[in-house]
């Protein structure tokens, strides 16, 4: 790291502070270990670094799509002092080739593409004591001031009813006096003018998001370390019963409407993302890092099937195993012996070494329903093998089952 400081987000505080690059290597020597390689929580899935070292990113923070399917990641960089210029707006692709496509920024902290492919970009300047947060568009020539009035912005989506305007929340909206009450502000895009959306009694709004679905907002606090339901304009409702260890840092829903949560952790045992079922309100942890502080996982994103977050100075995925669904003998076959496997684990003592691969119906459960599907497809038809079919990919249906080895790279 050829810069004498990086800067850094602590958790509970509306603070940007200074760290020196001595203290980082200090951490990074006690800490590696446990931050370099998060680890999967859930059978099915395995965690993957996408893009990892100070050579790439400073300090990544908010995550986006582009109109291209790559992933947007906003970095603040790292810099003796925040200026402008050192914070980058980049893309990531499928191969984890990563290219800077806006430039100009202090402190990038959250960033949304919109169908046209105009480029919003929350800046929070030098920090939320500053005062100098600012919304900027970038249609293709570079970022442009689109609203300067901001403290302490932290996230930015589609407002639900109206196409020309973008929700952006507010993590106080004034320093003075208290209490310093979080806000939802929306802003037109095309003249920059903001008015309030919801503005209620949480005083920790770090971010929010949108569920697709029923197109409700939900906002995650890390003063009552909750996340809320942003029913009307001054009311919220949290919605787990418990609030969660540390701090919920990001928040994110998939096309399905369940909702992705960052738990940065207090301490042991670290980082957490977890998963809530839109159906049945279930709270699966899917990944976990003993890392915390300055490396705690910070923003989540659901695309394509994969959950990415950004933490320490790299962006993680956590992707489904690869399997042949219906080859529940591995041998890269079906055939009677995949049925009489099933049986044999069902009525004897037999195992499987991937238990989504004998799930021949997709519904989540090994059951005498699997080995019948099987043998209606081999010998009477009418029936088809559900995703991933008849050859390698993940399991697109999220289940308690995993997979601890399959022919599949």
């Amino acid at each position: 790291m050829s810069s004498k400081f990086v800067f850094a987000t602590q958790l509970g505080s509306t603070a940007i502070r200074a760290v020196t690059s001595a203290v980082v290597a200090a951490i990074l020597c006690m800490s590696q270990s446990a931050f370099a390689q998060p680890w999967s929580l859930h059978p099915g899935y395995e965690t993957e670094q996408v893009v990892g070292g100070t050579a790439t990113f400073g300090f990544p923070v908010g995550l986006g799509v582009d109109n291209s399917g790559n992933v947007l990641v906003a970095d603040f960089g790292a810099s003796d002092s925040p200026t402008v210029g050192d914070g980058i707006v980049y893309s990531v692709d499928a191969d984890g080739v990563v290219t800077p496509v806006s430039t100009g920024y202090i402190n990038p902290i959250a960033v949304w593409m919109d169908a046209s492919g105009t480029l919003y970009v929350a800046d929070a300047g030098g920090g939320c004591g500053a005062q100098d947060g600012v919304i900027y568009k970038d249609t293709g020539s570079g970022p442009v001031l689109l609203e300067d009035d901001f403290i302490c912005p932290g996230a930015i989506v589609q407002h639900p009813l109206d196409p020309s305007k973008i929700l952006v929340s507010e993590l106080v909206e004034a320093l003075s006096p208290a209490p310093l009450n979080s806000v939802v502000y929306a802003v037109d895009t095309n003249t920059g003018a903001r008015t309030v959306y919801w503005d209620g009694d949480l005083t920790g709004l770090g971010g929010i998001a949108l569920n697709p679905v029923t197109q409700e907002l939900v906002g995650n606090d890390i003063v009552t370390t909750n996340v809320h339901e942003l029913a009307s304009l001054d009311q919220q409702s949290p919605i787990f019963p418990d609030p969660f260890t540390g701090s919920p840092n990001g928040i994110a829903f998939d096309v399905d409407g369940n909702l992705y949560v960052v738990d940065a952790g207090g301490g042991s045992p670290g980082s957490i993302i977890y998963r809530h079922d839109f159906g049945t309100g279930e709270l699966t942890p899917l990944a976990g890092s003993g890392a915390t502080g300055f490396f705690a996982a910070r923003r989540v994103l659901h695309h394509n099937g994969v959950v990415y977050w950004t933490q320490g100075f790299g962006l993680w995925s956590l992707v489904g195993k690869q399997f042949v669904r219906g080859d529940s003998n591995g041998d890269s076959a079906h055939d009677l012996g995949d049925a009489v496997s099933l049986l044999s684990l069902l009525f004897v003592s037999g195992s499987v070494l991937c238990e989504d691969a004998g799930d021949a119906n997709d519904d989540g459960n090994l059951d005498i329903s699997d080995p019948i599907f099987l043998l209606t497809y081999l010998f009477s038809g009418g029936v088809t093998i559900a995703s991933p079919g008849l050859s390698c990919g993940p399991d697109p249906t999220f289940d308690a089952l995993g997979c601890d080895q399959s022919d599949c790279p």
